[in-house]
């Protein structure tokens, strides 16, 4: 038997610009709400793609390209969007309103796309994820935390501490991990924290 080490099919890039603005995050929320507009609608869109696809999934074992380009996009399009605001407060660039890869801005979601999936793990994949959501759980009480504290060094020193940076990153990293793992990917989400690593396949 051999294995061999392959790319985990999920990458989730964020370099944080420098330097950010002392004062900008205080109303990117402000800023960010034609996003969020935007983002309410696709959302429900790809909500009703994700259901016809588990079926396609189901019945047999694709997902349809055309989907999951789409629920891709949304996806990526939320990253984009969090990376701005509150999930990281990384950059002051405004993001884009695309579905699609920008490699211009500094924040960006790529899913390889799956030739086939596992019929019967589509419908189980939420409950093999536990671990994956109890992490995630202690995740949504620290990562506020570290945004307040790196918004307020921000606020007074005008530097964003790297340290807390890539926390705040692998913790992001892992959150999307899970939810490609749950909607779009078969391979099961390492548990590691800072870098898109190789997994060994048998």
């Amino acid at each position: 038997m051999t294995t061999a080490n392959v790319p985990y099919p999920v990458t989730l890039r964020g370099e944080l610009t420098v330097p950010p603005g002392r004062w900008v995050w205080i109303f990117k929320w402000l800023l960010l709400f034609p996003h969020y507009v935007v983002l309410s609608f696709l959302g429900i869109g790809s909500f009703v793609l994700m259901v016809i696809a588990l079926f396609s999934i189901l019945f047999t074992g694709k997902y349809p390209k055309g989907m999951f380009d789409f629920n891709l996009g949304v996806m990526r399009w939320y990253w984009r969007v969090n990376f701005y605001g509150y999930s990281a407060l990384g950059t002051d660039k405004y993001p884009s309103f695309s579905l699609e890869i920008d490699p211009n801005y500094p924040a960006d979601l790529n899913i390889d796309y799956p030739e086939r999936l596992n019929n019967g793990l589509v419908l189980v994949k939420w409950l093999l994820a536990f671990p994956h959501w109890v992490i995630i759980w202690i995740f949504s009480y620290i990562q506020p935390l570290l945004i307040l504290v790196s918004a307020i060094v921000l606020l007074f020193t005008g530097k964003y501490l790297p340290e807390l940076f890539k926390i705040i990153l692998g913790m992001n990293r892992w959150m999307y991990r899970v939810f490609a793992y749950v909607e779009m990917t078969d391979i099961y989400p390492p548990f590691k924290f800072w870098e898109d690593l190789g997994i060994a396949l048998a």
